[in-house]
């Protein structure tokens, strides 16, 4: 929850470019460089967070007596990738509203992306069409696979396969979000 909040906030107001930013220039960039570079120094941050939150992990185990596995690992790496679409989404919000409205709508699709089985599972028991929850979460990433913390906790093992199927969705989300964005800011008039 935390990283995520970090993500929402950083993505809705760092990417996006202020007018003050851009007439300060000392020589003129891409706008795309100018998103890309921009994204790069959020992603970092959230990188520090991981880490700080993978740090935090570790301590409170030492604290019980439990020694971190291989599952921490492949945890810190999922919870990167899955605040970087966050970030990817907020930053592409934030382009095309302003940064509060932009960090709302991204939280709310962060609550969305959580709950894609039981959106699905709630329209099959209510009878709802399954294209409508089909259709959601087509524009919708589903952030549950992102999330191996039950395995953390309980010491089960994650396999390399998982995680290579899931960083392969999140790295195509976050390509697709990141060129939305720098398509919506060479569109975008800048005074």
């Amino acid at each position: 929850l935390i990283g995520s909040l970090v993500a929402v906030i950083l993505g809705a107001t760092r990417v996006r470019p202020d007018v003050t930013e851009v007439w300060t220039l000392t020589r003129p960039i891409a706008r795309s460089t100018f998103t890309v570079g921009r994204f790069l120094g959020v992603v970092t941050s959230l990188a520090l967070v991981v880490a700080s939150l993978a740090l935090a992990w570790v301590a409170a185990a030492a604290l019980y007596g439990i020694a971190p596995g291989p599952t921490l690992a492949w945890w810190a790496l999922l919870l990167f990738f899955e605040l970087s679409l966050v970030a990817g989404w907020a930053a592409l919000l934030a382009h095309l509203f302003e940064p509060i409205p932009a960090g709302l709508l991204a939280a709310a699709l962060w609550a969305t992306g959580h709950q894609a089985d039981a959106t699905l599972r709630l329209a099959e028991e209510g009878g709802i069409p399954a294209f409508l929850p089909t259709a959601i979460f087509t524009v919708v990433p589903d952030l549950d696979l992102f999330d191996v913390q039950q395995q953390l906790v309980h010491d089960v093992a994650v396999t390399p396969a998982q995680v290579g199927g899931v960083t392969a969705y999140g790295l195509a989300w976050m390509t697709a979000l990141l060129a939305l964005t720098m398509l919506v800011l060479s569109r975008k008039d800048l005074p």
